[in-house]
């Protein structure tokens, strides 16, 4: 019996990570981590936000070809830092659906390792622009 519970536990590591990596080799939909990896962990195609200065702290990334219209409550109003690894220019916004002051436009290729003060910590949404 020890045996078979052996097994049932590979298979359920087996499954589990080839579900792991078929999401991963998907790609195209938000990454959000919490590790502070640095800058390293915007992915090519991306735009990243980051919860503080320097790329470190909390970070979400958005595909390049994605508006999104509320950050969510784990980014929203934290953002300190960007980088625009998209070929598209980025604008942020202080209100949720694209609404309020445009607080920064992020050319393709741009980053800001601390936004200025009166744009930190306040974007709710962002788009292609």
């Amino acid at each position: 019996m020890a045996g078979v519970n052996y097994m049932r536990k590979k298979l359920a590591w087996v499954i589990g990570a080839g579900c792991t990596v078929g999401i991963i080799a998907a790609g195209g939909g938000i990454a959000a981590y919490a590790d502070d990896g640095g800058s390293a962990r915007c992915n090519d195609g991306n735009f990243c936000l980051f919860a503080d200065a320097g790329y470190h702290g909390y970070m979400k990334g958005f595909p390049g070809n994605l508006g999104v219209s509320h950050m969510g409550d784990d980014m929203n109003d934290r953002t300190t830092a960007v980088w625009n690894r998209t070929g598209n220019t980025f604008c942020l916004y202080d209100n949720n659906d694209f609404q309020g002051d445009l607080l920064l436009r992020i050319p393709p290729g741009g980053s800001n390792p601390g936004v200025e003060r009166w744009a930190n910590d306040r974007a709710s949404s962002a788009e292609s622009c």
